[in-house]
């Protein structure tokens, strides 16, 4: 019985890992410090302090206490604030990176956020001028006396086409 008691114990402890949100949070951003560029790792910072103020909001302070339904009143509540759901969705995604990050080393046994899909957004469409166009304004512009208003205009263009 002695020996039983010992293997649901060891099981136990191995399915029921967890860890602090602060320190969860620490390790990640001290990993990301010293992996990614300044920039990402400010971004990082600055994203998952958001959701750690949400979370300790709910008095949540252990990572297994993360559930769908808290995250779903947080996109909730990201909306009511006017937040766009591509910032929605890189805060989600951030969290769930930090926590597959701890699942890989062992930190928790498993991502409880794992199931949560990403918000819809709207895709952008990038309007460009034919190229046909742009020919047509090339050669007028080569057609055109050289004078500095011209070549300044000349100029122009072929910055703007450049950029």
């Amino acid at each position: 019985m002695n020996d039983l008691n010992r293997i649901i114990n060891l099981l136990t402890k191995e399915t029921n890992k967890t860890i602090t949100l602060d320190s969860l949070f620490k390790i990640y951003l001290k990993n990301s410090q010293h992996t990614k560029r300044e920039g990402t790792y400010q971004y990082e910072k600055k994203h998952l302090e958001t959701i750690e103020n949400y979370l300790h909001s709910r008095d949540i302070y252990q990572s297994n206490f993360i559930t769908l339904d808290i995250m779903y009143d947080f996109i909730e509540l990201q909306k009511e604030k006017g937040i766009g759901n591509n910032t929605i969705n890189k805060r989600i995604g951030l969290l769930k990176q930090c926590l597959n990050f701890s699942v890989k080393n062992n930190f928790i046994s498993e991502n409880p956020i794992r199931g949560l899909t990403t918000l819809r957004t709207r895709t952008r469409e990038t309007i460009t001028i034919p190229r046909h166009i742009i020919l047509d304004i090339l050669h007028y512009l080569d057609e055109q006396n050289p004078t500095n208003i011209n070549l300044r205009n000349k100029t122009i263009i072929y910055v703007l086409l450049d950029t």
